[in-house]
């Protein structure tokens, strides 16, 4: 009888125990919106009509960038050595590109290394970011290379070649 009764005093303390703790997080979720809703509103702009007159508008030779490092619009070379410390001359990439197997699909694009890979490398397959993205780890040289799915989406051709080049990478 005793253990029945400690059962139920137990049970009858635990859901009061509950029942506070959900108080409490409710009351703090009621304060935060409240500090939201009362929170002064941003500055906002109002929206006035200009008259740009008529003609064409054109975007040329846009970029964007972080600093000085260029993000969209870049070359091959830019896309290897973006974060990589350090310089390379080209036949050092290109050294590195073939000890990756990259180099065969970099010396077929126009240009080479000053390629125009298109915001967000559009202009290449996804094989060829996958050698570009192994062969900038291959010139960070660091001791530890973390993969994600380095072939997802890739064709057994560029599977292939992809793992040779992380082989290759692993030394």
């Amino acid at each position: 009888m005793f253990y029945a009764y400690a059962n139920q005093i137990l049970v009858f303390f635990s859901d009061k125990i509950s029942l506070w703790i959900s108080i409490k997080e409710y009351q703090g979720k009621k304060n935060r919106l409240t500090e939201l809703f009362t929170a002064l509103e941003e500055g906002k702009k109002p929206y006035t009509k200009e008259d740009v007159g008529s003609g064409n508008i054109v975007f040329d030779n846009v970029s964007f960038s972080y600093d000085e490092d260029l993000i969209l619009s870049g070359t091959i070379r830019d896309n290897i050595l973006y974060g990589v410390e350090g310089s390379f001359t080209d036949d050092e990439i290109m050294s590195a590109a073939k000890d990756v197997r990259a180099d065969k699909f970099i010396n077929e694009c126009p240009g080479g290394l000053d390629y125009e890979v298109g915001q967000f490398r559009d202009k290449l397959s996804g094989g060829q970011k996958q050698k570009l993205s192994v062969l900038r780890a291959f010139l960070q040289n660091r001791k530890f290379i973390l993969l994600d799915e380095p072939t997802a989406s890739l064709d057994a051709v560029s599977v292939s070649e992809v793992l040779e080049s992380i082989k290759e990478l692993a030394g």
